[in-house]
């Protein structure tokens, strides 16, 4: 038995144990204050009325897996509700008319679930791809959009670029990568996955990003925000041009 198959195995038999199937929140667990004032930051933008107990389950669940399996570095609560927080913090790069409209977005290595779950949890119009091709982060992945019931998302277990062959056709609004790839590669992702005028959304350096806008003139940065830790969220639009070789 390989290395992977055994963390597989393994992992399935976590999640069976911890019975991610009927997960649902603890009413007996007072809910973190922090999580509340980040719906209240985010309010005009979070449509569901059970947000904060979903993402209570949703982080009971990954901070008792983390302890068994590394899907985010840290099983604090604390610093999980800060991936939470820089997750949402998107919605200021954009306008309101993303807050009405179903919007098409791909995660680029979802990992242990930011931000795409909290993206999917606040806006049950949007419809989110995530694409993770470690089979154990997949693997937690499918059994929270199970457990939560988040119809709204699709895991895809795989590397992205196959899920561009797989899917030729397939183009959406927004393109997000938290905390994975260099921006050159992201930018070359965007090419094949956005539509015209399309975001690519990255929180990274802004001075990393700028020195790849240099040389990649169908990419604009369209809005820069710092996070309440001090970070930066940058939204770049895609013009749509056809895609240069390099």
């Amino acid at each position: 038995m390989s290395i992977i198959t055994l963390i597989t195995c393994k992992a399935l038999e976590y999640l069976y144990a911890f019975n991610f199937m009927k997960l649902i929140p603890d009413e007996s667990k007072q809910t973190e204050l922090s999580l509340l004032s980040i719906q209240e930051r985010f309010l005009p933008w979070i449509s569901r009325t059970d947000f904060v107990s979903l993402l209570e389950a949703y982080l009971d669940a990954l901070s008792e897996i983390q302890k068994k399996i590394n899907l985010t570095g840290s099983s604090l609560r604390k610093d999980m509700l800060y991936h939470v927080q820089e997750s949402l913090e998107l919605f200021f790069l954009l306008d309101e008319r993303y807050q009405e409209d179903s919007i098409n977005l791909l995660d680029v290595g979802s990992g242990g679930g930011f931000p795409a779950i909290p993206l999917a949890t606040a806006l049950p119009s949007w419809r989110i791809v995530m694409t993770e091709s470690t089979q154990k982060k997949a693997i937690f992945l499918n059994w929270i959009k199970q457990g939560l019931n988040l119809s709204n998302t699709l895991v895809y277990s795989g590397r992205v670029e196959d899920w561009i062959e797989t899917k030729p056709a397939y183009r959406c609004d927004i393109l997000t990568a938290k905390g994975v790839g260099k921006t050159l590669y992201l930018m070359n992702l965007a090419r094949a996955l956005l539509k015209p005028k399309g975001l690519l959304i990255l929180w990274k350096n802004i001075a990393e990003v700028e020195g790849q806008l240099k040389s990649n003139s169908d990419f604009t940065l369209d809005k820069m925000h710092t996070t309440s830790l001090g970070k930066t969220v940058l939204s770049v639009r895609y013009s749509g041009k056809k895609a240069r070789v390099r």
